[in-house]
């Protein structure tokens, strides 16, 4: 999954300027409206589809934080180079994964929309932005046609892109770019025919920033059955587990709602109750209890409804940092104790990291909140949802104000 966050994050960065538009001339391009519904725009073949409100993701607690990490983010160097950032002009990306059985998640690519590939002198000026940001990372980049389409393609890799429809641009893995132009030109359905993707799209899409469905490769699956006899309760119970989706809110903090597909009813009630037990579990011990990730693990809510499981999270922007803060110190200590050529070692002196007392009751007392609504269309009704449309108030207060729990039924 790091692998895929990198290459996602250099498609709709670099590659978006670097690779997407170089020989789309304004004169090129137009065409039809592209289809609203992001499961539209995705081939049929698609194994997860995730659609970003890159403006709210931008803007969000969560992203600022985790980008403090990179020094000099690539939109930043774009920035520097072109004198203006092509990822502000992006109302939404579209990113999906395929591949073959033995290599499920071989092929990314994306569809992105937004002003920066509306119109002549949009097109022109990305067109300018291309050429310096190549020319300073010493790339290449080549013309060629992708069904009939005039696109562009890497010197030194797969990637190809092109204008699609009246603004946006296609970009990834030949294949993937291949079957978006079909789709879009009605000669290929799209993954909006899967009815499980369709079916997890609109219960956790709705009042969200970020959303993922995606259906789990059969050997991952078999995977998991394999080692049964000596595998945790949990690891089994996963192995049911046929496809996902999560919509997560970034206005203020982060709020998460997700569904798990599995086989039955009985499989959705005895994973719900495994990860139930394990929470409990780790809560028990003192250690975890009182720190920034006890403090989260208070307000996950495991509900099975029917053959689904849901989840759902609420966390402040304070407890995003002290989750964070957490994950930075257990990596340096990490880092040091392989430096000494060591494994890693728990400081027994170190004083546990002091969880937020507004969520210190959440898990043991509060009851769990109706899963339908906290992972599809209710969420934006509940009384703290971060999801909703203010990004005006991502700051200030909300830091120090405790975030609501999600809301019971």
């Amino acid at each position: 999954m790091r692998e895929l966050w990198e290459r996602g994050r250099w498609l709709l960065g670099g590659a978006l300027v670097a690779g997407a538009a170089a020989f789309a001339l304004a004169t090129w391009g137009g065409g039809p409206t592209l289809a609203a519904h992001p499961l539209e725009l995705a081939p049929e073949r698609a194994r997860l589809v995730a659609r970003v409100d890159v403006g709210a993701l931008l803007r969000s607690h969560l992203f600022r934080a985790l980008a403090e990490e990179d020094g000099e983010a690539t939109p930043r160097r774009i920035e520097r180079t072109c004198g203006y950032d092509p990822l502000d002009q992006i109302d939404e990306a579209v990113v999906f994964v395929s591949g073959p059985a033995q290599r499920p998640f071989e092929q990314l690519g994306f569809v992105a929309r937004g002003a920066m590939a509306r119109g002549r002198d949009a097109r022109e000026r990305l067109v300018r932005c291309v050429r310096s940001v190549v020319r300073e990372q010493g790339g290449a980049i080549e013309e060629v046609e992708v069904e009939g389409v005039r696109a562009v393609r890497s010197a030194h890799g797969g990637s190809h892109a092109a204008f699609v429809g009246d603004d946006g641009v296609v970009g990834g893995d030949r294949e993937l770019v291949e079957g978006v132009l079909r789709v879009t030109a009605g000669r290929a359905p799209s993954a909006r025919g899967d009815a499980v993707l369709a079916r997890l799209w609109d219960r956790v899409a709705a009042g969200r920033d970020v959303v993922l469905v995606g259906r789990l490769p059969e050997r991952w699956l078999g995977a998991l059955r394999g080692p049964a006899s000596e595998a945790p309760a949990e690891l089994e119970a996963l192995a049911a587990v046929r496809a996902f989706g999560l919509g997560v809110g970034l206005a203020r903090g982060l709020a998460l709602g997700g569904a798990l597909v599995t086989e039955s009813e009985r499989d959705a009630a005895t994973l719900a109750s495994e990860v139930t037990s394990r929470v409990d579990a780790e809560l028990r011990d003192p250690m975890a209890r009182f720190s920034a990730i006890g403090a989260a693990l208070r307000r996950l809510r495991v509900e099975a409804q029917g053959a689904d499981v849901v989840v759902a999270i609420e966390l402040s922007e304070r407890q995003i940092d002290d989750v964070l803060g957490l994950w930075h110190e257990l990596r340096r200590r990490a880092a040091e104790e392989e430096a000494r050529g060591g494994a890693p070692r728990v400081d027994p002196d170190a004083a546990p990291r002091e969880a937020p007392a507004e969520g210190a009751a959440a898990h043991d007392d509060a009851p769990a909140g109706d899963a339908q609504g906290e992972a599809g269309g209710d969420a934006r009704d509940a009384p703290s949802e971060a999801g909703s449309d203010a990004p005006g108030e991502a700051g200030g207060d909300a830091r120090d104000a405790p975030s609501e729990a999600p809301a019971a039924p």
